[in-house]
């Protein structure tokens, strides 16, 4: 852990508690460029698709999204992502409470092209949030702390897809030479990892490899590190890789 670094958890206190204290030094100031490049293969090429954004932050691809004519669906646990997104983007919206879900809440913007729930991942149902036809995943999944809830993770995320729905999936992992010894904070997927944990899907490919680094000067300022990249610092020595699936 970084000097000035504060001690966090895993939970929906503890990234509530990251976002008070401007630790968000994950969050992409532009719109992703693997989800511009890639929108054909997760859409198929069609349009009005309901497209998933789970652990999303406040991710301009949201919006990026619903002007690409999709309807999208984000869900984090902090309310003040959800605020600040539709703050920053200028976009009107009512806030009605989830029923069934503990202190859960529905963002939904007027013209009705975003809905961003506020609850914990685990706790929604697909009796609520429904089914998509595609789900855009940027690291949520490395997010998830510890493998056992990364499967829990997928598995939960399983309720919520379609017979044919395609999951665009974004991952860091670091540049190990060989029999270099994986970082501290590395809990990575690996090509074989989702491959197991995708197995129930037809189909599974690995569709680029980038340097992350090309990301790091996009990345929110974190403060425990002095303005010198906070978050970002993990990845200047990492790869992306993206991987499109499609569930049978």
């Amino acid at each position: 852990m970084a000097e000035g670094e504060p001690e966090f958890s895993f939970t929906p206190e503890g990234w509530s508690d990251m976002w008070r204290k401007g630790f968000i030094g994950f969050h992409l100031k532009i719109v992703n460029p693997m989800i511009k490049e890639f929108l054909p293969q997760l859409t198929d090429g069609k349009t009005n698709q309901r497209i998933f954004v789970p652990l999303c932050g406040k991710t301009l691809d949201m919006k990026w999204l619903a002007d690409q004519r999709h309807t999208v669906v984000g869900l984090d646990c902090v309310d003040q992502a959800a605020e600040e997104f539709f703050a920053e983007n200028d976009i009107p919206f009512t806030v009605t409470d989830v029923a069934g879900v503990e202190n859960g809440k529905l963002y939904k913007s007027d013209d009705g092209k975003i809905e961003f729930y506020v609850c914990d991942f685990f706790e929604i149902k697909s009796d609520l949030i429904g089914k998509f036809d595609g789900v855009w995943d940027c690291g949520s999944v490395f997010a998830i702390e510890g493998y056992d809830e990364k499967d829990r993770y997928v598995e939960h995320m399983k309720s919520f897809l379609k017979s044919g729905s395609r999951i665009l999936l974004d991952l860091a992992e670091p540049k190990l030479k060989p029999g270099e010894k994986a970082p501290d904070w590395d809990e990575s997927l690996y090509e074989a990892d989702v491959k197991r944990m995708f197995a129930w899907c037809s189909s599974i490919e690995q569709i680029k490899t980038y340097d992350y680094a090309n990301l790091v000067p996009h990345l929110t300022k974190d403060p425990s590190n002095a303005g010198d990249g906070g978050e970002g610092d993990h990845f200047f020595d990492a790869w992306g890789k993206v991987y499109l699936i499609v569930t049978k």
